[in-house]
């Protein structure tokens, strides 16, 4: 059964890497790579913090 899920989430970012890379090809053409960096740290920073402070994952 591992092996089964293992294998379907192998395949399924296998079909997703392409897909991202037109699209991030796309979106650094139309945006200034700078934008997009600061963009991405701010979200990154965001959903870390909002992780940070959910209860469920901090009992793990």
């Amino acid at each position: 059964m591992l092996g089964r899920v293992t294998a379907l989430f192998t395949t399924l970012s296998m079909i997703a890497m392409p897909l991202g890379m037109m699209v991030g090809g796309v979106v650094a053409d139309v945006f200034p790579m700078r934008m997009l960096l600061l963009a991405s740290s701010l979200l990154i920073i965001f959903l870390t913090f909002v992780l940070y402070i959910q209860k469920d994952i901090q009992n793990l």
